[in-house]
């Protein structure tokens, strides 16, 4: 088991160029295909503003569109030369960007994603677009962060374990990262023991399982008392130096919107490793 093709998101926030390099060397570390996609948006100009401002200024912002959309393929063309990825491609393809990236997203192993930065007004997604897509796509998404420079294979590992349905697909999603770290930390918060999901030592089961697809790991359950799971979580990454992250995305879809749960959301927004969701 691997990842064999490697889906990227690409658009024009800040750490966009970072991002593919990131998915470039993740490529060429699982000898992966990796595909760049750019997703360009709907023209949302109300109708009275169409009628003022005319068909020229409409066909205007639409060419300056696919301008910039053929800026960000150069940028991607010259990426893959510079780290000598020969097996890629390009993809732009119009419409909603989480309904475009869900659908390409399940011919791919793996889909990377970045974390918003709500300082930065060049994206063209919200801050619930990497876990929109891990709802929705049936494959796993990683969120790479808007600060720092990450390894394509990290070599400390936790796995956010709570027994449930998201957190055991987040696992066997993560397998091909967990067999190449040097060390895989399975970390249970506030977990009790019960025959009908954490068994007799919370993390126990989840560990010989690892076990048997060769994956060492070290148990620790915790007791998180007066401060939210999540930033528990992500203090206790920092302490164990993890540098990625393994975790279930927890929500429904609504409608057309996305409810998350409060661990997923708060991680998503203070996150400093990846984070690999899997729903």
């Amino acid at each position: 088991m691997s990842f064999k093709t490697i889906l990227v998101h690409v658009d024009y926030d800040r750490r966009c160029s970072a991002r593919i390099d990131y998915a470039a060397q993740f490529a060429l570390a699982w000898g992966a295909h990796l595909t760049g996609i750019h997703v360009v948006p709907p023209l949302r100009v109300p109708s009275y503003a169409r009628a003022e401002l005319g068909s020229d200024f409409v066909a205007m912002q639409e060419k300056r569109m696919m301008e910039r959309s053929a800026e960000l393929s150069r940028s991607f063309s010259d990426a893959m030369r510079r780290h000598g990825l020969v097996g890629h491609e390009w993809r732009a393809v119009h419409g909603e960007p989480h309904e475009v990236i869900g659908v390409h997203a399940r011919y791919a192993d793996l889909i990377i994603a970045g974390q918003r930065d709500r300082t930065d007004d060049t994206a063209t997604v919200g801050a619930e677009f990497p876990e929109i897509v891990a709802l929705t796509a049936g494959r796993p998404v990683t969120v790479f962060p808007y600060t720092g420079n990450f390894a394509p294979i990290p070599k400390h590992v936790m796995v956010c374990w709570n027994a449930s349905r998201e957190a055991t697909r987040a696992v066997t999603d993560a397998l091909p990262a967990l067999q190449r770290a040097e060390k895989v930390t399975v970390m249970s918060v506030n977990a009790k023991s019960s025959t009908s999901g954490h068994g007799e030592h919370p993390g126990s089961d989840l560990a010989l399982y690892l076990a048997r697809h060769k994956v060492k790991t070290e148990v620790s359950a915790q007791a998180a008392v007066d401060i939210d799971i999540g930033d528990f979580i992500l203090s206790r990454a920092a302490d164990l130096g993890a540098d990625m992250i393994v975790m279930g995305a927890y929500g429904h879809p609504r409608m057309r919107e996305m409810i998350f749960g409060g661990v997923t959301r708060n991680i998503m927004q203070h996150m400093t490793v990846p984070v690999m969701l899997s729903h």
